[in-house]
């Protein structure tokens, strides 16, 4: 998937980090917990990737000596063009000791609350099946050229929280790079709750690495009003972008609660 990019400012101001408890700081377009000292993730961000393609024995062996062994893996619940992830998928991707990330792919026609709660439902079913428990986070995919509004989030926001799990968007945090900023803002304004959503952000784009060498965790966030809002828990930092390996590369706070 190609992401745009855009330029972004960020004014440092002091962040307080309690062990176990990343704490996100209130800046102009990003929101980062930074992570000093090193340019591996520290104890408490797991490095993963998610890629459209089914997860095999084979595949995972290609992931291991091309970037290193992931501690999540982003699969899909439903999807149109490519295969979503099943139950024996789901049970070897387990027992290699890896998390799953759940995500609903993006369909289109991501206006309307109605459609919000339908695309939900559909997750959610998909969830059931696999026994996903309550409590784990989905994520819904919001590509950087869909179209979305206040009501589709709210949506989405409400049928996924009602029905016990943590909600979660994969977006493209920059002014200009989405339609899904405005959107998300407009929503919060709506109903403030929204704000606690765990973002899957996308930018910057920093480019693919290895486990080894990733590089700190610095997601940008969301600001609305000049005030951060929502949770950049998860980065998408590298693109697939036509290479042999077919993963994007990603980090997540070990807060966030996989599968």
């Amino acid at each position: 998937m190609v992401r745009r990019k855009g330029f972004y400012c960020l004014f440092a101001l002091a962040l307080s980090i309690t062990v176990g408890l990343a704490t996100i700081l209130p800046i102009t377009h990003a929101s980062a917990a930074s992570y000093s000292g090193s340019s591996s993730p520290s104890s408490n961000v797991l490095w993963g990737v998610d890629s459209v393609s089914f997860i095999t024995p084979s595949f995972l062996s290609q992931i291991k000596r091309s970037n290193g062994t992931p501690q999540f893996i982003g699969r899909y619940l439903d999807a149109i063009a490519f295969s979503p992830m099943n139950a024996s998928e789901a049970s070897y991707i387990h027992s290699q000791g890896i998390r799953i990330l759940p995500i609903q792919s993006d369909f289109g026609s991501d206006v309307g609350y109605g459609n919000g709660v339908t695309h939900a439902n559909d997750a959610l079913t998909k969830a059931h099946a696999l026994g996903i428990p309550k409590g784990t986070i989905i994520i819904d995919d919001i590509e950087s050229n869909s179209a979305v509004d206040a009501g589709f989030i709210e949506g989405w926001y409400t049928t996924i929280s009602n029905a016990g799990y943590a909600v979660g968007y994969y977006e493209n945090p920059y002014a200009g790079s989405s339609h899904f900023n405005s959107a998300f803002c407009a929503a919060v304004g709506k109903n403030p709750a929204i704000g606690n959503s765990i973002l899957h952000s996308t930018e910057p784009s920093t480019g693919r690495t290895g486990r080894s060498d990733a590089p700190s965790f610095a997601p940008a966030g969301i600001s609305c009003g000049g005030h951060t809002t929502g949770h950049a828990f998860i980065w998408q930092y590298g693109l697939a972008n036509g290479s042999s390996v077919n993963i994007d590369i990603d980090e997540a706070l070990s807060s966030v609660p996989l599968w």
